[in-house]
């Protein structure tokens, strides 16, 4: 039988314990904090990197060199006869076009055992799409037609973030014009979807109760629109009463007890982009 390695970015955010038990090998995505390089869950957390920039320190990330890909893949190939490598997505980092130049450097043997994914997503959305690549592998035992199973299930997948302040988001160029039409104005908290792969904005609600509120709303319409029952998680950055507060009402609009739904404190990666009290939720299919 074929064994299979999975990798992904150090930019998905998995509930705790189940990059382990599916056995899913991270590759760390580099942190730059006031010109000093760390290696996101490695030698730095989300909370460090948070208290960085709350002291206004610089903070930037950049994905794995090619050759550290290349490395990567080459060590996995002793262990498995394939590598499947699943990427944030395109427009938000360069972490999938170095996972690219990464197999350039591999022998062509090598080269034709790997096979890399864009997720078009990040955070839990990009956890959630490895997680389905997972149990469809353990269920069907074969990568044929793999994406195309993947893609039938993200179908499914919903989500949305809200930001503490834009600053972060503007300063490392993940936004566009959106983010001035309102960015400035008192309390107000954007709502936001990661849609084709790009950052876009559905509303705009004045204070973090309220625009917590309303993305548990969000979901309980999704819910009674598809009439599915969801598997829901919950990210954050060092926030945890507002997520303790968005599980709840999560757990009300989507009709699920909060024990089921999972909560995640995001890692360093995540954190730098999206800074202090940012939350997020993402639900799938069960």
């Amino acid at each position: 039988m074929t064994s299979i390695g999975i990798t992904t970015d150090s930019t998905a955010d998995f509930p705790e314990g189940m990059a382990e038990k599916f056995n899913i090998r991270i590759m760390p995505v580099h942190v730059v904090v006031d010109s000093k390089n760390y290696l996101d869950g490695i030698d730095i957390s989300g909370k460090e990197v948070l208290d960085k920039m709350k002291n206004n320190s610089s903070v930037f990330t950049r994905p794995g060199t090619p050759a550290e890909y290349a490395d990567l893949f080459e060590n996995m190939l002793k262990k498995y006869d394939q590598v499947l490598s699943f990427h944030i997505a395109s427009n938000l980092s360069e972490c999938f076009q170095s996972a690219k130049n990464g197999l350039k450097l591999l022998p062509q043997a090598a080269e034709k055992k790997v096979k890399i994914f864009d997720t078009k997503s990040t955070s839990i959305g990009q956890a959630m799409f490895v997680m389905k690549a997972c149990q469809i592998l353990r269920k069907d035992k074969t990568v044929k037609d793999l994406e195309n199973k993947i893609n039938l299930e993200m179908v499914t997948c919903v989500s949305n973030f809200t930001v503490e302040s834009l600053k972060w988001l503007k300063k490392n160029g993940k936004i566009g014009s959106f983010g001035a039409a309102f960015g400035n104005m008192l309390d107000l908290k954007p709502l936001i979807v990661l849609k084709d792969s790009s950052l876009k904005p559905i509303g705009n609600i004045r204070g973090k109760k309220n625009i917590l509120n309303e993305m548990a709303s969000y979901a309980g319409k999704t819910k009674q629109r598809t009439g599915f029952d969801y598997e829901a998680w919950i990210t954050h950055c060092e926030a945890p009463e507002d997520a303790d507060y968005l599980g709840k009402k999560l757990g009300e609009n989507i009709e699920t007890d909060v024990s089921n739904i999972k909560t995640i404190k995001a890692g360093a990666s995540i954190a730098a982009q999206a800074g202090p009290g940012s939350i997020g939720w993402g639900m799938i299919k069960k």
